[in-house]
């Protein structure tokens, strides 16, 4: 299964090395779109031995624009009995350089897709916006419909929607995003917000109609599950101190809620600075969710590699469940590994001598 996901040469041109996030969903058909964040590119080996498609990277570029962008697209594809072929990767050219599918009004900032669904005819993308001076903290998230997701990514003709009431990490407040999940489960596409980050983050909930995703001029009205007399309900009057927090469910970050043959929701989540995956279950999105425990356990070298000072080397993240490669009961996992420093020149020098290092990792939950 790994090998779906594992970087091949592409024939001529750049070669897609590796991709952050990973999130899926169905298309048209047998075709399923899978949406990436940063995403190095280079040049993979040619000289692998026969029968093996990836044995490592060949080149990354010392130019961080021409070796990463800010995201990307693949497209995999489903044969007899469900058989998948490994996944095609798509990305713009502009003036001979690469760029990313999806970009920000804003030319000094730049858009990490964090989940994907499919709506209708509609694609729906929420992304986090972000510059090289804030890094990892969020300037802003966005929904994205995608009106022709059936055709060449690079083709792709999409809206944006900036998703209002989202707080910086700045002058003493914690960070509110609104782009960790989508869920759109029947009459409501649901999103799935982080207030905080880290150790001690909750999740929160918003939500939109799906009718409102069909409208010529789309602008969905947002809803906000919110405590008011002890219960929860949902209004279209925001208030950040009295956002219901999901009982049970600590904040998740890039992450995935899928729901079950017996109703019954799932999600996984690695939580920060340790290397397991832990599974989370509730009777109703709403909740509340139970803490089901260890699930798996991230492998070496991510997981005991350490640098000179005994700190870990790498951090392992964005754990999510993909039904269309397992089934809802038992579906396949990707996480994703960079290093804990987060420079890219460090990141570069780690892709260039591990060759696993950054491409999206498989397991099969238990």
């Amino acid at each position: 299964m790994q090998a779906l996901l594992d970087p091949h040469p592409s024939g001529a041109g750049l070669d897609w090395l590796g991709g952050d996030v990973a999130s899926s969903a169905a298309l048209a058909g047998d075709r399923y779109v899978w949406i990436f964040g940063d995403t190095l590119l280079g040049s993979a080996r040619r000289d692998c031995p026969r029968g093996v498609v990836y044995c490592g990277r060949a080149q990354i570029d010392d130019d961080p624009e021409r070796a990463m962008i800010a995201n990307s697209v693949g497209i995999m594809r489903f044969g007899p009995q469900r058989a998948a072929s490994p996944l095609v990767p798509y990305w713009q050219t502009i003036d001979g350089h690469p760029a990313p599918i999806f970009e920000d009004a804003d030319p000094d900032s730049f858009v990490w897709p964090l989940a994907v669904a499919r709506v209708g005819r509609p694609l729906l993308v929420t992304g986090s916006v972000h510059s090289r001076a804030t890094g990892l903290f969020s300037l802003g998230s966005l929904v994205m419909r995608v009106e022709n997701p059936d055709d060449d990514p690079r083709q792709w003709r999409y809206a944006t929607y900036v998703v209002p009431h989202t707080v910086r990490a700045e002058k003493g407040r914690a960070q509110l995003s609104w782009a960790t999940a989508l869920v759109p489960p029947g009459a409501h596409v649901y999103l799935v917000g982080e207030s905080g980050a880290g150790p001690g983050s909750t999740t929160v909930l918003a939500r939109f109609a799906t009718t409102d995703t069909t409208r010529a001029a789309w602008r969905p009205v947002l809803e906000y599950l919110t405590d008011e007399g002890g219960t929860a309900h949902w209004t279209t009057t925001f208030a950040e101190a009295r956002l219901h927090r999901l009982p049970g469910l600590p904040g998740t970050s890039e992450t995935t809620f899928d729901r079950l043959h017996d109703g019954t929701w799932r999600t996984y989540r690695i939580p920060p600075g340790t290397f397991e995956i832990r599974r989370y279950s509730a009777p109703d999105l709403l909740g509340p969710w139970t803490d089901d425990g260890v699930v798996a356990r991230i492998p070496a070298p991510w997981s005991t590699a350490r640098k000179p000072d005994g700190s870990p080397r790498y951090a392992a993240y964005a754990v999510k469940a993909h039904p269309e490669l397992g089934t809802p009961e038992r579906p396949i996992l990707t996480y994703n590994v960079n290093i804990t420093d987060g420079r890219f020149d460090s990141a570069v020098s780690e892709a260039e001598r591990q060759p696993d290092f950054y491409v999206p990792r498989v397991l099969r939950a238990p």
